[in-house]
């Protein structure tokens, strides 16, 4: 259960990674680009898509075991709320500094 919902959020931030490959390359457009992504933008793309994909099948799995009574909760949607919790530490620790 634990590793369920570790992977969930995993491949959620390798997606947004690979998301903010774009955005940093369309906002920083005179930036040397010192490291270079091999078949941008074909490859991170397709990386965008799958792992986007893989997140909606996963909650849509999850969601349809918690329903059929195969999984006591949504391990996926738990995965992400334990995440989401160190929000509050972020902003708190943030405004003290």
């Amino acid at each position: 259960m634990l590793t369920d919902m570790l992977i969930f959020v995993t491949w959620f931030f390798y997606g947004m990674s690979a998301l903010g490959v774009f955005i940093l390359r369309k906002k920083m457009k005179e930036i040397p680009r010192i490291y270079k992504v091999w078949g941008y933008p074909l490859v991170p793309l397709i990386f965008v898509l799958f792992t986007g994909f893989f997140l909606v099948s996963t909650l849509y799995n999850d969601i349809n075991n918690y329903i059929s009574g195969q999984s006591p909760v949504i391990n996926s949607v738990l995965g992400t709320l334990i995440t989401l919790t160190g929000l509050p530490v972020y902003y708190l620790s943030r405004k003290r500094s």
